[in-house]
C-alpha cells in the first residue's frame, strides 16, 4: 500500500519538481484524486492511506477531512467520524448537516450527553428545526 504512494510522490517529483511549500496544497491534491479513483475501484484501505498522506502535508484541508469523515461514517467507525467532523465542525459551526451528523455519531457511541450540543448549536441557528429534531 506504501508503495503507491511512494510511486504516486515519484511521479510528481519526476515530472513536476520536488514541491517547496507553495506547492504544498498541489501536492495533497495529488493524493486527494488518487483516493477518489481508488475509492472508485472500491479500494477503501489503499484510499485511506492516500487521504492521510495528503492530510500530512495538509493537516487543514477540509476536503480531505470530509472525505475520511465520510469513510469513517460508512465503516461505522464512529471514533474517527468524530475526530474529522469535529475538526470540519470548528471550520463551519452554522453547518447544520455537519452538526447533526456529529449528533448522530455521538449517539451511536451512545454517548448521549456529547449528542446534546451539536442538537442544541442547531435549535440556536434555525429554531424552526426544533420540531424536526424530535
Amino acid at each position: 500500500m506504501k508503495k503507491n504512494s511512494l510511486f504516486v510522490l515519484l511521479f510528481i517529483f519526476l515530472f513536476i519538481g520536488i514541491p517547496s511549500k507553495t506547492y504544498t496544497t498541489g501536492l495533497d491534491q495529488e493524493y486527494l484524486h488518487l483516493a477518489e479513483k481508488l475509492l472508485t475501484q472500491k479500494e477503501f484501505g489503499k484510499a485511506i492511506i492516500c487521504l492521510h498522506d495528503a492530510l500530512n502535508i495538509n493537516p487543514e484541508n477540509i476536503t480531505i477531512h470530509t472525505a475520511l469523515f465520510k469513510i469513517s461514517f460508512a465503516q461505522n467507525n464512529w471514533d474517527k467520524a468524530i475526530e474529522h467532523l469535529e475538526f470540519i465542525v470548528q471550520h463551519q459551526p452554522r453547518n447544520i448537516s455537519l452538526l447533526y451528523r456529529l449528533a448522530q455519531c455521538f449517539i451511536k457511541k451512545k454517548m448521549i450527553i456529547k449528542a446534546v450540543e451539536p442538537l442544541k448549536k442547531i435549535i440556536a441557528i434555525t429554531p424552526s428545526n426544533i420540531t424536526t429534531l424530535k
